[in-house]
């Protein structure tokens, strides 16, 4: 597996950030024997965070700029914690 994030972020207001934007790229190798970047796939998107003294609430959506037939065209993504 290869993957890959770029990632800004802006704050407003001491609890709540922008996540301006961010681009994932990765793929799935078949055998480790086959390395290589051929087949990456891409997706870019953008989200949300609320920081809470437990923990930040994140809400991001994310687009896939060329989905395959079975592939959907973005997807949102709910999330509560410290990401690890």
């Amino acid at each position: 597996m290869t993957t890959g994030v770029i990632h800004l972020e802006v704050t407003f207001l001491r609890c709540l950030t922008l996540s301006t934007r961010f681009t994932d790229a990765g793929n799935l190798l078949p055998t480790s024997e086959e390395p290589g970047l051929d087949d990456m796939r891409y997706a870019i998107g953008a989200g949300l965070r609320y920081k809470l003294p437990v923990g930040p609430i994140r809400l991001d959506y994310g687009v896939n700029p060329d989905p395959q037939p079975h592939e959907d065209f973005g997807a949102f993504h709910f999330s509560f914690g410290f990401a690890f």
